[in-house]
């Protein structure tokens, strides 16, 4: 063994006793811990494990050319400390100098420490080429005044740091490197922890020109930190080409990459969830450059987080080869020009990433900028943008190497645009793709000089901004489920190579627009809607083919060719003025146009067709119950150059309170009211201008011509007017059948109650014929009686209650009115009688009707009303006991005025009734046996009377227009009843009575009990 000089000023520490023969050592059991206090050279010296070397000189333990046994502690460990000033700023101090050893390979131990301090070159362990260095949870602190190293590695040498070591290194103005493997060499290490402090250029881990590996294990983190912002320091640097592996590591970088390509080409594995942090200006999160088309990136979970403006988080360049980022990678960015991943290159480069979600910050900062090779990105991808874009794929000036980017299963928000194709031979293949664009005034999916989007089932959200643009020969093909939402315009396109073309269920908001000699043209399947208007210039083409689909058109339109089939619908849903204009150039098929008129106005919606018209198509004319018209207004709402297809409405049109059709009038087709003759179009003016010798003569002026039937919801409302007129009547002749009653009776006073039911229907002829309505009510009175020799005199008051629902044209309603009464009469000994009767009532009507369209309408009126009427009569008996057979003739005349009301329907038709006067005269008689012995006397009866309208005039008016009613009329009322006395307090009464006449038919049933007192 080598023996120790004590002329080195050791200081030995006495570890166990020895045993010496003749001057000696021959053995011994001492084993000697030395602090060594000036260089260890190991060609004359031997570390041993727990030595330590703590010196001022430049090196604390060198290894030379006749060192041909090198540093093996295998498990054991050393501390070497070095704290040198050398005069000249050239000299290294150097912890371990293996840079002339004659050994080929080095063991540092396991948890040995190294610091080391120099005021200018400064290295750890510095290595020959071909020179070994091996260790384990080794702790290296190098600080050096300008150029620093942890580890310097040579040619070929292989740097083995076992496990959890750590490698810390500084310099406040210089360059700093923690690690340098050289050329040909290789660095091994597991949870390898790195720190980089340098003032001007930082780098974790370099490597040299050669071939070289570097595999970190597991784990490990690598801090690199540069006072300079110029974007040469990094993490990890490889130079020539290199290999690196590692499995979730982590990278945090201030002024510095996170890993460098910066020359030759490199294979670069990290493994699982490895993250890179980067802060600083020009510090991107991997920069892939060196030898064109060399370099591959490999990850899966991979985290790159930059601060710093053009901090892009994956910068790949020329040297890139293929990169694929596995799934749930994750790439944020916060700076300005700091792009999620800048992809520019050769034409051979390729990308792929599953689930790769990308979120960027700043300004002018894209999730994804594109110049050449091909991109793919899918399965559950997320692309954000703040303030920028998301795709931007765009040939490089000057470059024949344009990008084609594949991006599947991806939402992204941007601020500006989400997609951009840009330049010859660009290609943005979209699929699944869910874009939101959150700008102002920007263009959302974007191709222009020839670049070209391919988008199957992609949706597209972009309320401020244009949503599509082909211009410059930029051209957008759509498949499948595509979704356009825009306050905006959906579509343009702008150029003679520029289109915008589609197969597909769209549902699209925004409006088209083609210039230029541009073409927009879109086949939408079923199921499809478009909502906005469709425009083009003299020079440019939409096409639209719509199968079951509809088109919300809120605009004025021109389109050169408009096909539909299987009932597609165009909707004019336009400004508040009914007054669009859809221009066509040829139509087909079987489609439903959806219009609006205002006929007083004399204005609508209007369809013209300059070119071929064919096909059958269905018009649907909104109803419109707000409009005054008469029914005499004519308009056209469709024109067409050849007078070919045809056109027919799905139902009639109610606008205001009538009902209106269309017929083909020439070429065209106007909307005209019902059941009138519709003008004759205008006539050829005559080139010969000799007067007609046989003038067909003009029409009677004093003819009144046709008006169309009104709507249902007129005639329902108009229809109160009988319903009040039927219901007074029933209820006044149900009041004043209470002779017979009293007849029987000798008592002072009566309360009664009666109830009653029955049915109108066919009420008169013209607009408010086919009226049906049922009824009940019921009517409580009471009375009092005064005897005298010559007859009786009574007096009583009665209220009551009648319901009645109405069966309308398209519809029901319902009317309630509310009745009180004051009748008086005499009735002599003779039979000759007087009734009077005095009543009040109050009646709302309610309707609910369908109208053409089979839109529910409902509105509601009420009015107040007074009639009185008066009876006389006598009744003949055939015998002096006045029972059996008796004949009794009657008379009657009453008196009614009902106050007018008013509908204001739902529909917005105003029907407005009058008031109207009722003179009813009746005469009749009836033949009855009467037993009026007994405690039961019997009444049984046959009864017939002929009624007169004296008066009877009204009329209601719709939105204003005045039309005429009339009750004027005769009809026959027969009936019979019988009333049975029980004992001399109760009686029972039933009544059967039928109308028929030039007005209506009643069926009617009337019942009631007596109590007298």
């Amino acid at each position: 063994m080598k023996i120790k000089a004590l002329s080195c000023f050791l200081r030995n520490q006495f570890i166990s006793p020895s045993i010496v023969v003749a001057g000696s050592i021959i053995f011994s059991p001492l084993i000697y811990a030395v602090d060594y206090t000036n260089t260890v050279n190991l060609a004359n010296q031997a570390i041993n494990a727990n030595d330590s070397v703590n010196t001022t000189d430049i090196n604390g333990i060198i290894s030379d050319s006749s060192d041909t046994t090198g540093l093996q502690l295998g498990s054991g460990k050393i501390n070497v400390t070095v704290n040198s000033a050398p005069a000249n700023n050239s000299t290294a101090v150097i912890g371990i100098n293996l840079a002339k050893s004659g050994s080929s390979s080095h063991h540092l131990g396991t948890g040995s420490s190294i610091d080391v301090t120099g005021d200018y070159y400064a290295y750890g362990v510095k290595a020959d080429n071909n020179v070994n260095v091996s260790g384990s949870n080794l702790t290296i602190n190098v600080h050096g005044g300008n150029s620093t190293d942890g580890i310097l590695g040579g040619l070929n040498s292989v740097l083995n740091l076992g496990v959890d070591s750590v490698i810390s290194t500084s310099s406040p103005a210089g360059t700093v490197t923690s690690i340098t493997v050289g050329a040909g060499g290789s660095l091994i290490a597991d949870n390898l922890q790195i720190t980089t402090e340098g003032g001007n250029r930082a780098k974790g881990i370099a490597t040299g020109s050669g071939n070289s590996t570097v595999d970190l294990g597991n784990g490990g983190k690598i801090v690199t930190v540069s006072g300079f912002d110029g974007g040469t320091s990094a993490a990890i640097e490889t130079n020539g080409n290199t290999t690196f592996k590692a499995n979730g590591l982590v990278i945090d970088s201030t002024n510095a990459d996170g890993i460098s390509v910066n020359s030759g080409k490199a294979n670069i594995h990290l493994g699982n969830n490895s993250s890179i942090s980067t802060t600083g200006r020009h510090s991107s999160g991997i920069t892939l450059g060196g030898t064109k088309l060399a370099s591959d990136l490999t990850a899966s979970g991979l985290t790159i987080l930059t601060t710093g403006d053009f901090a892009y988080g994956l910068n790949l360049n020329s040297g890139t080869n293929k990169v694929n980022l596995g799934s749930n990678s994750l790439i944020a960015t916060t700076g300005n020009d700091a792009h999620g991943i800048w992809y520019v290159g050769s034409s051979n480069m390729k990308f792929e990433a599953d689930a790769l979600a990308i979120h960027t910050k700043g300004s002018r900062a894209n999730a994804l900028e594109i110049g050449t090779g091909t991109m793919t990105i899918g399965g559950g991808s997320t692309l954000i943008s703040e303030k920028a874009g998301g795709v931007m794929a765009s040939r490089l000036s000057g470059s024949n190497n344009a990008p084609t980017v594949n991006i599947n299963d991806t939402k992204i928000t941007t601020l500006s645009h989400a997609v951009s194709a840009q330049q010859t031979g660009t290609v943005v293949n979209l699929n699944n793709v869910d874009a939101k664009v959150l700008g102002t005034g920007t263009y959302a999916f974007w191709a222009v000089t020839d670049g070209v989007i391919n988008a199957t089932n992609t949706s597209l959200v972009s309320k401020n901004s244009y949503a599509m643009v082909a211009n410059v020969g930029g051209k957008v093909n759509l498949a499948g489920n595509i979704t356009i939402d825009t306050n905006n315009v959906a579509m343009i396109t702008d150029s003679s190579t520029s289109w915008i073309k589609g197969r597909g269920m769209m549902q699209i908001n925004g409006g088209l627009y083609a210039q230029n000699r541009a073409v927009i043209d879109l086949d939408m399947t079923s199921g499809s809607a478009l909502t906005g208007l469709a425009n083009q210039d003299a020079t440019a083409t939409v096409n639209l083919a719509m199968d079951d689909s509809r088109w919300n058109m809120n605009g004025d339109s021109l389109v050169n060719n408009l096909q539909l089939t299987n009932g597609s619908t165009v909707a004019f849903t336009g400004t508040t003025t009914p007054n669009g204009i859809l221009q066509v150039a040829n139509l087909s098929g079987n489609g439903h146009f959806v219009m609006r008129s205002s006929l007083v106005e004399g204005v609508g919606d209007l369809l013209s067709v300059s070119g071929t018209t064919a096909g059958n198509h269905q018009v649907t004319v909104v109803n419109n119950g707000s409009e005054s018209t008469d029914g005499t207004e004519v308009l056209t709402i469709i024109e067409t150059a050849d007078g070919a297809g045809s056109f027919a409405l799905t139902n009639q049109v109610e606008l205001g309170g009538y009902l209106y059709d269309i017929q083909q009038s020439g070429n065209d087709w106007q909307l005209y009211g019902a059941g009138t003759v519709p003008p004759e179009p205008e006539p050829t003016p005559d080139p010969d201008p000799t007067p007609d010798p046989d003038p067909v003569p003009n029409p009677d002026p004093g003819v009144e011509k046709p008006t169309p039937p009104i709507t249902s919801t007129a005639n329902a409302s108009a229809n109160s007017l009988n319903v009040g007129y039927l219901m007074n009547y029933a209820e006044t002749q149900t009041l004043m059948q209470r002779m017979g009653q009293l007849r029987s009776t000798d008592v002072d006073g009566n309360v009664w109650l009666r109830g009653y039911a029955g049915n109108f229907t066919s009420f008169g002829s013209g607009k408010l014929s086919g009226f049906d309505m049922t009824y009940n009510g019921t009517q409580l009175g009471a009375d009092k009686q005064w005897q005298s020799a010559s007859g009786m005199m009574y007096l009583g008051a009665a209220l009551g209650q009648s319901n009645s629902n109405q069966d309308y044209q398209n519809g029901d309603g319902d009317m309630r009115n509310r009745h009180v009464g004051l009748y008086a009469g005499y009735l002599d000994n003779s039979g000759l009688y007087v009734d009077t009767l005095l009543k009040y009532n109050r009646m709302r009507n309610e309707i609910n009707v369908k109208d053409t369209a089979g839109n529910g309408v409902d509105g509601s009126a009420s009015s107040n009303g007074i009639s009185l009427s008066v009876e006389a009569g006598k009744r003949f008996h055939f015998t002096p006991e006045n029972s059996g057979f008796y004949i009794e003739p009657q008379s009657q005349l009453t008196v009614a005025w009902q106050d007018s009301s008013h509908f204001n329907n739902s529909n917005g038709l105003k029907v407005d009734l009058s008031s109207y006067t009722s003179t009813l005269g009746r005469v009749g008689g009836l033949i009855g046996y009467e037993v009026t012995e007994g405690v039961t006397p019997v009444n049984v009866y046959l009864k017939s009377s002929y009624v007169h309208e004296f008066n009877g005039d009204a009329d209601y008016r719709l939105n204003g227009n005045k039309e005429a009613h009339s009750f004027k009329g005769d009809w026959w009322a027969n009936g019979v009843g019988a009333s049975v006395g029980i004992g001399k307090q109760h009686n029972l009464y039933l009544d059967l009575e039928q109308v028929s006449g030039s007005q209506f038919k009643q069926n009617q049933i009337n019942g009631g009990y007596r109590f007298s007192f």
